[in-house]
C-alpha cells in the first residue's frame, strides 16, 4: 500500500540547507531547494519506458497551483505517450498533434 503524503502548502516550502533537497507535491511533482536559495519545480515521467524529468520553472515565478496544471498536462502526455517537448510547442501550428498526425499517417 502506498504512503499518503501530506499536500504541499507554500507554507511548508522551507529555507534552504547545506544541501539540496526535495520536497513532494505527490504525483511525481517536487520543488527543489538548492543551497544558494534557488528554487524550482520539477516533474518525474516515463517517456518510452525510461525515467526523466522535466524543468516545470522557477518558484515563486510558477505557483504551486500553475505546478500543479502543469503537472496534469504532462501527465496526459505521459498516458498517450506523446514527447513532453510537444507541450511547450503546442500553441504553434506546425507542431499540433493533429498536423503531425496526418504527416505520419496521411
Amino acid at each position: 500500500m502506498s504512503k499518503l503524503l501530506p499536500k504541499l502548502t507554500p507554507y511548508k516550502i522551507k529555507k534552504p540547507e547545506k544541501r539540496e533537497y526535495k520536497i513532494s507535491n505527490g504525483q511525481r511533482l517536487y520543488i527543489v531547494v538548492e543551497p544558494n536559495g534557488r528554487k524550482w519545480w520539477m516533474y518525474k515521467y516515463m517517456y518510452n519506458g525510461k525515467r526523466t524529468q522535466k524543468f516545470l520553472g522557477n518558484y515563486p515565478e510558477i505557483s504551486l497551483a500553475k505546478a500543479r496544471e502543469l503537472r496534469e498536462k504532462y501527465r496526459e502526455l505521459e498516458l498517450k505517450n506523446t514527447p513532453p517537448s510537444m507541450l511547450k510547442h503546442s500553441n504553434r501550428e506546425q507542431f499540433s498533434l493533429k498536423k503531425i498526425y496526418f504527416r505520419i499517417f496521411g
